[in-house]
């Protein structure tokens, strides 16, 4: 109903819908494509959007109890929804973070694995994260001010700008994010800004607790002993080659705007919390009861308590308090 006020058409993969009948799936299609609209509105979203077309992607609606609201399967190539939830706009921004996913994982061959270091896992879990965070971001400032892009006029319907300018304003993601551009985005081009979205979710001691728990726990469901295989959890990756695998997918900008490739291997971004140390020590000491496995090299992980205690030693009095200054 709202189709005539849009500046763009949207992106529209093939939707495939199950369980739901009459009025209830159209409501439901009705709710994505919006969704799909929404998000094509900004020029970023309309980009991925058109990429995962491309690469074959379907969505499929499938309304069922789910932790999630969306899930990338990228074996089956289909984005899979079980809840729109309650805000249109909101999962206009989960169909672009599940479909910066699907470029990762199917144009870069970005996929954590049983294969992979538990340490490794989470700092590939970490980068992909923060990435497809980083996309979210600039589409909601793009979105923000498709008034400003349009010179006043209004081919987007007030309400969702207005929506979006009150995100700009009060996510902590979002603020977190003009904190690294000293509050000013429209001084940077498109790359520098998704650059400083991508680092801004390592200033979040909290989403990286989050995210390193989930890890772990998708990791143990494989059964602790399965810790125990030395042609397991063995493959390492280093933060260079984890770059490169992004460039490979086209997400270029993490390449070419990053401090030095081994950023991510640097304490403050491969730390974890005092929690996740002490779940790979569980997980370390019961690789280490297999014989086979005891000339592996030792995990080598910090906690946030020794990344503080150190920022502390070094600078007692700072400015600026670090991000890990609150635990």
């Amino acid at each position: 109903n709202n189709k005539n006020a849009f500046a763009v058409n949207p992106i529209m993969p093939e939707i495939i819908i199950k369980n739901l009948n009459g009025a209830d799936a159209q409501e439901t299609i009705d709710a994505v494509v919006e969704s799909l609209l929404i998000a094509s509105q900004s020029d970023i979203g309309y980009q991925v959007l058109s990429m995962v077309n491309d690469l074959g992607y379907k969505i499929i609606i499938d309304l069922k109890n789910n932790d999630n609201n969306a899930q990338l399967d990228f074996i089956n190539k289909s984005i899979d929804i079980y809840d729109i939830g309650k805000s249109i706009n909101s999962f206009a921004l989960i169909l672009i973070h599940e479909s910066v996913h699907a470029i990762q994982c199917d144009a870069g061959d970005i996929t954590p694995s049983f294969l992979y270091n538990p340490v490794d896992c989470i700092k590939i879990i970490m980068a992909m994260e923060a990435d497809v965070r980083a996309f979210e971001l600039l589409a909601s400032l793009q979105i923000a001010n498709t008034e400003d892009d349009f010179k006043g006029q209004q081919f987007i319907v007030p309400e969702i700008i207005g929506d979006f300018k009150e995100r700009v304003k009060t996510s902590p993601d979002m603020l977190r994010l003009l904190d690294r551009l000293s509050g000013n985005h429209k001084e940077y081009d498109i790359e520098k800004i998704l650059m400083a979205g991508f680092l801004a979710m390592y200033d979040s001691p909290r989403i990286r607790s989050l995210y390193e728990r989930t890890t772990l726990q998708s990791l143990i469901a494989n059964g602790l002993e399965s810790f125990r295989n030395p042609e397991l959890y063995a493959k390492r990756i280093s933060s260079a080659e984890l770059i490169d695998k992004f460039a490979m997918a086209n997400i270029k900008y993490i390449k070419k705007y990053i401090n030095s490739p081994d950023l991510l291997d640097t304490a403050f971004y491969r730390a974890v919390s005092d929690e996740t140390v002490k779940n790979l020590d569980v997980l370390q000491a019961e690789r280490q009861k297999n014989p086979a496995n005891k000339d592996e090299e030792d995990w080598d992980f910090i906690s946030y308590s020794d990344i503080k205690k150190e920022q502390e030693r070094v600078n007692p009095n700072p400015k600026k308090k670090s991000s890990f200054a609150k635990l």
